[in-house]
């Protein structure tokens, strides 16, 4: 484990120099999809996300995040504001158009 904690340290600051820097952001996303570490995940993503100029990584990234908090985190309410920030976005993303609009129980 110490490797792979080392890896994503250097991945870590790699991301603090350029958050936009997509090997880094990928292979750290990786690593922490290998240990299971779902919001660590999520907190990359939404860091990423609210970095970057590039409003198609900003929704890709995004869709992502709320993808995670739906399904791997169990909090509906987290994915439903990400996607709306989505949609603030891309208007015409029909799959976060539709989860924006849920009502979440």
């Amino acid at each position: 484990m110490g490797r792979d904690d080392d890896a994503a340290s250097y991945y870590r600051q790699a991301l603090q120099h350029d958050p936009a820097h997509l090997p880094a952001l990928e292979a750290l996303l990786r690593l922490l999809a290998e240990q299971g570490d779902s919001s660590a995940m999520a907190s990359v993503l939404e860091a990423a996300a609210a970095k970057t100029n590039d409003s198609g990584l900003r929704c890709g990234w995004r869709v992502e995040l709320a993808k995670i908090a739906q399904h791997r985190l169990k909090d509906s309410n987290r994915a439903r504001r990400v996607y709306q920030l989505v949609v603030q976005d891309d208007p015409g993303h029909v799959e976060a158009a539709r989860w924006a609009s849920k009502s979440v129980p």
